[in-house]
């Protein structure tokens, strides 16, 4: 006798999320460790995107080209895009293992939020001893 199986079912797979330029300018520009020259290479890179998330490989993020459409130093525009790497705003491969000659790939990334402060999360109060010099009153 043979028994009937029921066929399993397949789990959804999970969609990445769709780029939006419009919310990551919006986070971009509500960012407070970001400096103005780095706000305006992030939206210069935007800019160029046109839309899309990814800057191809040899495509117009050259350091000269971003030097002349923001009117920063070449030394500035390096400055800005390390910045914006280290906090999570765009994606390059890693300078030590891109062989390539042509132009860096430049992914527009968001940021991961912030970590809730422990404090914060259970309501727990900060609090300091009484300074040393001040007598208790």
């Amino acid at each position: 006798m043979t028994s009937i199986h029921p066929a399993p079912t397949a789990r959804p797979v999970p969609m990445a999320p769709v780029f939006s330029r419009r919310e990551w300018e919006r986070a971009l520009l509500g960012s407070s460790d970001l400096f103005t020259s780095d706000r305006t290479v992030a939206l210069v890179l935007a800019h160029l995107a046109e839309g899309s998330s990814r800057l191809p490989v040899g495509g117009p993020q050259t350091i000269g080209r971003l030097a002349a459409l923001t009117r920063l130093p070449e030394k500035a525009i390096r400055a800005a895009l390390a910045r914006l790497q280290d906090r999570g705003w765009i994606d390059r491969p890693d300078i030590h293992t891109w062989t390539s000659r042509k132009i860096w790939p430049i992914t527009l990334t968001m940021p991961p939020a912030p970590a809730a402060s422990p404090t914060a999360a259970d309501g727990a109060v900060r609090t300091e001893p009484a300074h040393p010099g001040r007598a208790a009153s």
